[in-house]
């Protein structure tokens, strides 16, 4: 089998909300990141979290989709190859797929897009926050060894251009705050209490992660502030 799915991924301090953002926009859901980084709590995880929080697809059904989340710990081989089942099945129907792991970060593996395959080649085509700066093609052996699977399939379920109710959302997101903010609050204490410390620091590493941290938050705060109406332009003289 070889397929294509034309879908790139949007550039996120979460690469998982850029994955989302991607698989919504294109399946003609679009919505900005800071709405989906706020509904679903992901701004408020530490920034090196792989795991998608568990009610994403609640999170995500406002949006007028439905989102299917596999999570195998400890996959063996006959969900591994059911898995890689789907994913293909997913691009047979044109829609992509969000993988944890499979794209890379300055801190490690991070959630990325599943585009393609070309099974005569034995290699996955992938969209991530570094694909400009490695191999976009990733060995079918790569994919059967993650030691944790996790994918997201997106289906649309309402009509393209449905009216989202905003105060839904932001129920959502006031929910998701109260729940993950905690430990937001517990990863910033840590990574200052690193710096008053004889710890051995990664300077690139901790600069990321205090900077995502900061950038998510702002984002979030985007979300709950109502936008600034705009002034009136100044009559002529």
């Amino acid at each position: 089998m070889q397929a294509y799915v034309p879908v790139s991924y949007q550039y996120h301090w979460t690469p998982l909300v850029g994955c989302l953002a991607a698989l919504l926009g294109h399946v003609g859901r679009p919505q900005p990141t800071a709405t989906i980084a706020a509904v679903t709590g992901l701004c408020y995880q530490p920034p090196e979290a792989l795991d998608a929080p568990p009610d994403l697809a609640a999170s995500l059904a406002p949006f007028g989709v439905r989102a299917r989340v596999i999570d195998l710990r400890t996959p063996n081989r006959l969900q591994r190859y059911a898995a890689e089942r789907r994913l293909r099945g997913e691009l047979q129907r044109e829609r992509a797929s969000a993988v944890r792991g499979i794209a890379e970060t300055p801190a490690g593996p991070a959630w990325g897009l599943l585009t393609g395959v070309d099974d005569e080649q034995q290699r996955w085509r992938r969209d991530g926050p570094m694909t400009d700066q490695i191999n976009p093609w990733l060995p079918a052996a790569v994919l059967r060894q993650l030691p944790q699977l996790q994918l997201i399939h997106l289906e649309p379920v309402q009509q393209a251009g449905s009216t989202v109710d905003a105060a839904e959302l932001n129920a959502l997101a006031v929910r998701a705050f109260h729940r993950h903010a905690p430990a937001a609050r517990r990863h910033l204490q840590t990574l200052i209490e690193v710096l008053e410390s004889d710890q051995f620091l990664d300077p690139q590493q901790h600069a990321h992660q205090a900077q995502a941290l900061a950038a998510n938050w702002g984002e979030a705060a985007t979300h709950h502030r109502p936008p600034h109406p705009t002034p009136p332009a100044p009559a002529p003289a």
